[in-house]
Parts: structure tokens; C-alpha cells; sequence
């Protein structure tokens, strides 16, 4: 009797019961879910039936030949005598090898299959990508920060990792580039505090972006109205902006804010005022609006920094473009895609919680939509048309499983996809929200208690596309081309427009000023080319032009009050050289009022000939300023 090997023993003790196995198999099972998706798999990597014959072909061309050789080695061995022992010990049947030895194979098998399936999804899903961080590109060897106390010089580029005071000497500047959210650029004898380095809208932030100490900053945002913008705390209030290019300057007692592109808005207390492209804010006591003068729009401060922001728009673009395209993967119509989906299946099958499995379910969500943007760009439309379909499809199903998950995930969904799309002002940008806003009015109608903000949304649309059309009028391109885009939005006009409408205040004035501007551009071209479908586009426009402000109106008692005290003050002083001194003390702060003509000739005709000549000397500057 053979002895019971060890291995045997311990099978038998340690084997479960057909129950357990039973309730093991059924939970795997349910876990891996519907077998279909894996037989499209197994369908789509089968070879055909054309490609498995010539395999068996080959195979048994080569098995034949060495049959034959093996059958005449064997002939010529039966000529001699077999000894019987050789004979009856080939012909004793072999030893049956333990059951355990089965038990292992297929334990090793169902091993293999679940890693298989758990490195599924990192062979087919993408990948996330990290973000470019906080970098400071010191210009000049007079570029310091301020760290653990000290102040030390900075590197011509490095890598900021925590709140950080920035400052420049009058013969060096400094770029600061936030993520892909924006830019600082620091001109001479500045000092900057960055305080918050998170890239949007990742996490939440708290306080202000920045402080500027001193000097003058260059600020550009590239982030749509939907997220937390970029803040820059002054002594006299906050300015923040999405998207747009802005130049502060703290002098003192007084903040100068002029706003280059789109808008922004600058907070004191608890009262926000709003700026647009072409307007320039003086904060001092009080606050004074007013339009950029020429020589700003023409200094060299102005130009380069513009410059670089067309450069710095572009890269961004650029970068944005990848980062789509490398989070659609592998897109609808590819030989792998169905390998694709099963892997996001799988993906959500291994997550341990309710909470990371929905998740993984709106990063696939997302995924959709990065698909659709992809193939857009591509001209498959009809592609992106069904994969926009899923994408809504799937947001509503999650939204529909509770009242409070619907406006987390929907906020989250909004804000973390047009941030990816960004405000560069491509065109592209522009079809991909407008691609988002109808996902997103389809949530809407199956969740109305949903605060999706989607006149935000509109409004966004609408003001890029305005300045795409006022850009178009500008390179004169085709009147028929700038009237479909018009039709287009026309529509959106009065709504976004209207007293009631809920849209954020930033943007209707963006707006405004907007179709002003190519209201008066479409009138200048009837002018020159006299084209039927310019005049026509200049004619409806002029029906949503904004009524002219009662602030901006200045009565002719506020005038003569404002001259009296001018003269008052200049008078004041017996001798001439004095009297000189303090009449261009009150030139220059009058020199960006918008009754600043009409308050100089008033000014002319009440003082003494010999000063009224001094103003008059004013009044031409200002004639030829408006002139250039």
C-alpha cells in the first residue's frame, strides 16, 4: 500500500464545501456582470475562419515529415530483439497524479484572468495628466523672492512651490504663468505676494490670488465665468477676472486699473464695479471711471503685453488641444474601442465604494464628451452627434439617483469641462461650450431643480461669438459669412440682454460693449463698400444697442461748480509761478475725466489771459489726441 502523500492530506482538509465554492462562483460572476460586452470582445479579436486554415495548413506541413521520420527510426529498431522488461514497462499504466494537482491549475488560471481584467484599464483608459504648476521666468539679474526670511535672487525659470513675495528692480522684469489659468507679469520696481498656486477648478480656493505691494502689473486670465477666477488684492479694493487682460498699477494713495480685453470686476466693500475692454478705473477716495486715452493704448507696456498674450493664448490653445485629445483615448469606429469600453466596465467594477465608483462613472461621463470634441475637430460630425447622446445620457442617469448628488456632480461636470475647453477666444473654443451648452440644457429639462447657471453658459457663447464677429468685420471677410454667424445668436440677444435676465452682470456688459463696437464697425463698412447685407446687419443691431447712461451725464450746474473751484483754488496763489504750478496740478486731474474738453474751455474762459494761454496749449494736445 502506498503511503498518503502530505499534499493529499492537506487538499482534503482545506478543500471548501460546494456551497462555499457555489456562493464564491455566483459573486464573481455578478461582479464581471453581463457576458456580452465580453463576447463583442472575443468577437472582435477571433481570428477568421481563412486565417485558422492556413495556420492548421502550416502546422501539419510541418507535423507530416516528422511523423515519417519517427515510423522508419522505428522500423529499423524492430529488427533487433525488445527485451520484455523495456516492453512490459512501457506498457504499465502511469501512476494518476494527485487531485490537487487540478485544483491548483485552475486556481492559477481564475488568478491570472482577474489580473488580466484588473490591468485592463490601464492599457486602454488614459491616463491623468498633471498639471504645468507655478512658474516664475525671472528677466534680469535683479529679480528676487522672498523665502525663509531672506531674500535671495531668482533663477531665470523655476518651479514656485508655496506662497512666495516676488520683486524687481527698476532694470529687471518677471512672468509669473498659473497652471494654464493665467499670467503675472511684473514690470519694473515691482513687488508681488502670490498666495494661492492651486490650479482651477481642481480645488476650492480661499482669498485673494495675489497682492500687489507696489508698481505695476500685467494680468491675463484664461478661464471662462464659470469657475473661480484669478484675484489681485490692492490697498483699494480686489480685482478679478476670468478671461481678459488687464494692467494694475499701485501708486500712492491711488490704484489705476486699465482693462485691455474682455472684463473685469473690482470689488470695494461689498460693491462690485464693472469693467470692460477700453475703460480705465482710478480708485483713490472715490471711484472714477473713464475710456483708455490713445497714448495708453499706443505705449510700449501696452503693445508687448499684448503681444505676449496673443503668444501665451496660442500655446494654451495649443496645450488644450492635446490634453482633449489624449483624454478621448482611443475614439468611436477604432478596431479597439469595444476593448475600450469594457475596460471602463471593469474599471467601475473594482471600485470599493459606492462614492469612487461614481466617480470613475462622470470621468467616463466626461470621457464621452472629450470623445465628442475629438471627433468634431476631426469633421465627424455624425460621430460626435451619438457620442454627445451617451454623454447626457449618462450625466442624466446619475443625476436622477438624488437630489443632492444632482447638483454636485453637474457643478463639478460644468466647471472642470469648460475650464479644459478654456477661453483662449479660438474659434474652436467657441463650438466646443456651445457643444457643452446643449449637453448640458438637455440635463437641465430632465433635472430642472438642478443650479446648472445656464445663462452664464449662453452668455459665454454669446460674447465670444460677438467678438468673433467684430473680428471678422475688422479683416473685412465675407458679409455673407459675418450674417450666419449673426442669425446664429440673434436669438440669444434679447434674453441675455434683457433687466431680468439672471446672467452674470460682467457679461452683459462684455456684451454691450461688444455690439457697439460692431455696430460702429458694420456702419464704417456700408460706408466703404455699401454691401446690402452690412447695411442690413448695422440696421438690426442698432435694436439692441443699450440705452445711453443717466450716469454719464453731466448737468451744465455740475460743470460751472467744478470750474468755480478750479479757479478758486489756482487764484489762491499771488504769485504767477505758483498760480503755473497749480493750474497743471488741475490739468492733470481732469486728464482722463470724460467732460474733459468741455471742462478746459470753460477753465480758458474764466482765468486771467496769461493762464487761459496754458489751456489752450491743453485744448490742442487734446485735439490731436483725438485726432490720432
Amino acid at each position: 500500500m502506498r503511503p498518503i502523500h502530505p499534499l493529499s492530506r492537506l487538499v482534503e482538509t482545506v478543500e471548501p464545501q460546494a456551497l462555499t465554492r457555489s456562493h464564491v462562483r455566483t459573486r464573481i460572476l455578478k461582479q464581471i456582470g453581463r457576458a456580452s460586452e465580453f463576447q463583442k470582445a472575443i468577437n472582435t479579436i477571433t481570428p477568421p475562419v481563412s486565417f485558422r486554415d492556413r495556420v492548421h495548413a502550416t502546422v501539419q506541413a510541418r507535423i507530416v515529415p516528422s511523423i515519417g521520420r519517427a515510423l522508419k527510426d522505428l522500423s529499423l529498431k524492430q529488427s533487433f530483439p525488445m527485451r520484455p522488461i523495456r516492453l512490459l514497462a512501457a506498457l504499465e499504466p502511469a501512476t494518476p497524479q494527485p487531485a490537487y494537482h487540478a485544483w491548483f491549475r485552475w486556481s492559477a488560471a481564475f488568478v491570472l484572468v482577474l489580473v488580466a481584467f484588473r490591468a485592463m484599464p490601464l492599457l486602454f483608459l488614459p491616463s491623468t495628466q498633471a498639471n504645468a504648476g507655478v512658474q516664475l521666468i525671472a528677466e534680469g539679474s535683479g529679480v528676487e523672492v522672498y523665502v525663509g526670511g531672506v531674500w535671495r535672487s531668482a533663477d531665470s525659470a523655476e518651479l514656485l512651490k508655496s506662497a512666495v513675495m516676488i520683486r524687481t528692480d527698476n532694470a529687471s522684469t518677471a512672468t509669473v504663468i498659473l497652471n494654464d489659468d493665467g499670467v503675472f507679469r511684473l514690470a519694473h520696481s515691482t513687488t508681488l505676494k502670490i498666495h494661492d498656486l492651486s490650479d482651477r477648478p481642481d480645488q476650492a480656493t480661499q482669498g485673494p490670488t495675489a497682492t500687489l505691494v507696489r508698481g505695476t502689473i500685467w494680468t491675463l486670465g484664461l478661464l471662462p465665468p464659470f469657475v473661480d477666477g484669478l484675484t489681485l488684492e490692492t490697498a483699494r479694493g480686489t480685482l478679478a477676472l476670468n478671461a481678459g487682460s488687464a494692467s494694475v498699477t499701485e501708486e500712492e494713495g491711488t490704484t489705476r486699473i486699465g482693462v485691455f480685453d474682455s472684463g473685469v470686476t473690482f470689488t470695494r466693500g461689498t460693491e462690485p464695479t464693472f469693467l470692460v475692454a477700453g475703460e480705465e478705473l482710478i480708485a483713490g477716495e472715490k471711484l472714477s471711471t473713464h475710456t483708455l486715452p490713445k497714448r495708453t493704448l499706443a505705449a510700449a507696456w501696452t503693445v508687448d503685453n499684448l503681444s505676449h498674450d496673443a503668444v501665451h493664448r496660442s500655446e494654451i490653445a495649443l496645450l488644450q488641444d492635446e490634453r482633449q485629445k489624449e483624454l478621448a483615448g482611443i475614439l468611436p469606429g477604432s478596431a479597439l474601442y469595444s476593448m475600450k469600453r469594457v475596460a471602463e466596465k471593469v474599471d467601475t467594477l473594482f471600485a470599493l465604494t459606492s462614492d469612487a465608483r461614481t466617480e470613475k462613472q462622470i470621468a467616463q461621463a466626461n470621457t464621452r464628451l472629450s470623445e465628442a470634441l475629438a471627433l468634431m475637430q476631426g469633421g465627424q460630425d455624425a460621430e460626435a452627434a451619438e457620442t454627445l447622446v451617451e454623454y447626457t445620457t449618462s450625466l442624466i442617469a446619475l443625476a436622477s439617483t438624488d437630489d443632492s448628488l444632482v447638483r454636485d456632480i453637474l457643478a463639478r461636470t460644468i466647471a472642470e469641462e469648460t475650464a479644459g475647453i478654456g477661453a483662449t477666444g479660438a474659434e474652436s473654443d467657441v463650438t466646443n461650450v456651445d457643444l457643452l451648452k446643449q449637453a448640458v440644457d438637455s440635463v437641465a429639462e430632465a433635472v430642472p431643480a438642478a443650479d446648472l447657471a445656464l445663462r452664464d453658459l449662453e452668455g459665454y457663447v454669446l460674447v465670444q461669438e460677438l467678438a468673433l464677429i467684430k473680428t471678422a468685420l475688422e479683416q473685412q471677410r465675407s458679409p455673407e459669412e459675418i450674417a450666419a454667424r449673426y442669425t446664429e445668436i440673434r436669438p440669444y440677444l434679447s434674453t441675455i440682454l434683457s433687466e431680468e435676465s439672471e446672467t452674470n452682470p460682467l457679461l452683459k456688459r462684455e456684451a454691450e460693449s461688444l455690439l457697439l463696437n460692431t455696430s460702429a464697425l458694420a456702419r464704417s463698412s456700408v460706408g466703404r463698400v455699401t454691401d446690402p447685407v452690412l447695411i442690413a446687419l448695422e440696421s438690426d443691431l442698432e435694436k439692441f444697442l443699450p440705452a445711453e447712461s443717466d450716469a454719464l451725464t453731466v448737468t451744465a450746474e455740475e460743470l460751472n461748480s467744478r470750474v468755480a473751484g478750479m479757479v478758486e483754488r489756482i487764484l489762491l496763489f499771488r504769485s504767477p509761478g505758483q498760480r503755473y504750478n497749480q493750474l497743471l496740478v488741475e490739468m492733470r486731474l481732469i486728464e482722463r475725466d470724460v467732460s474733459r474738453g468741455t471742462l478746459l474751455r470753460r477753465l480758458k474762459a474764466a482765468l486771467p489771459e496769461a493762464l487761459g494761454e496754458y489751456v489752450n496749449t491743453e485744448l490742442k494736445k487734446l485735439t490731436d489726441e483725438l485726432k490720432s
